[in-house]
């Protein structure tokens, strides 16, 4: 792979291919926006390569960069997540449904259940990411899987 002229070296490039397409599906799910996901996960790679010899777990470094870079950009914009995904990002119909969903949770449940349900990163990262207690993201996982199932089952409920 090749960046601004640069060969990118083999462990970071390792991680692009294996993280980068998860990242950017969980970082739309959190912000909303493709174009913030998208931004999200190209710096914080860019960032890899620039400090690589410096990072001890680079996936772990990775995503919660990206989640910083998300969750910045969400905060500079005074951005407010829509009720429905963008219209350029075609989705399944059932994960409509549970994007839809996901949004109605707080941001840091929504950023917990998706980094520890979808991106299978540990509570401890978790909370590191996050700037919070492992205690806080269990008690935010647990309200938020709650959550997300009553909000499912209401949607069951109201489909004819």
């Amino acid at each position: 792979m090749v960046e601004d002229g640069r060969a990118v070296e083999g462990a970071v490039e390792d991680v692009f291919r294996a993280e980068s397409a998860k990242m950017i599906r969980a970082l739309y799910a959190f912000s909303r926006s493709r174009q913030i996901a998208e931004d999200a996960v190209l710096e914080a790679f860019a960032r890899a390569v620039r400090d690589q010899a410096r990072i001890d777990d680079l996936t772990a470094w990775v995503w919660r960069v990206a989640y910083r870079v998300a969750a910045n950009e969400l905060g500079a914009a005074g951005r407010t997540t829509s009720a429905a995904p963008e219209p350029t990002y075609e989705m399944p119909e059932p994960a409509i449904e549970v994007f839809e969903a996901i949004g109605k949770l707080s941001p840091t449940q929504r950023v917990c259940v998706l980094l520890f349900h979808y991106a299978d990163r540990p509570i401890r990262e978790i909370a590191s990411t996050i700037g919070s207690s492992i205690p806080a993201v269990k008690v935010h996982l647990s309200v938020g899987r709650r959550r997300l199932q009553r909000l499912l089952e209401d949607h069951d409920e109201a489909t004819p």
